[in-house]
């Protein structure tokens, strides 16, 4: 009798460290699933506002488009942010961006000058995460349609 009221308090004991730990392990795996993509798309973010800043031309693509080696591109592929510099492809992302449209220019009439609102959401397991900001197009005086899309091509002063 004794052993029977003693394995049940076992049993109960092992029943709550488990519940404890399936909770602790799986709010840990959703911050860290959070944490990893909130930083994939802040750096992608912050690439894109450093690359384009300062264009001196750029203009909108359309997905797929042909490349000329002149001329340098942000685009979304396979729900990823890439780079191509030069004909070398580079991943900004993990392959997590869900996002339909990644730019969008924008006159601003009173100042006359151009803005492009990046829009980046991602998805990675349960979490969700979008990134929103307004870039000053330092150097650019007209931008030709269409005024948003997927890629971006830019020349940048070296």
């Amino acid at each position: 009798m004794e052993l029977l009221v003693v394995l049940m308090l076992l049993v109960i004991v092992l029943g709550i460290a488990f519940t404890f730990y399936y909770f602790i392990n799986h709010s840990f795996n959703r911050g860290s699933d959070q944490h990893v993509l909130q930083t994939d798309i802040r750096l992608a973010g912050d690439f894109i506002t450093k690359e384009i800043r300062n264009a001196t031309e750029i203009e909108v693509l359309p997905v797929p488009f042909e490349e000329d080696p002149s001329w340098r591109y942000i685009y979304l592929e396979s729900n990823s942010i890439k780079s191509k510099v030069a004909g070398a492809v580079s991943s900004i992302t993990e392959e997590t961006i869900v996002g339909t449209e990644l730019f969008a220019f924008r006159k601003d009439e009173p100042s006359g000058r151009y803005f492009v609102k990046i829009e980046i959401q991602g998805k990675k397991k349960e979490e969700q995460y979008t990134l929103t900001t307004e870039i000053l197009l330092n150097n650019i005086k007209s931008v030709a349609e269409p005024l948003s899309g997927n890629a971006i091509r830019y020349k940048k002063l070296e």
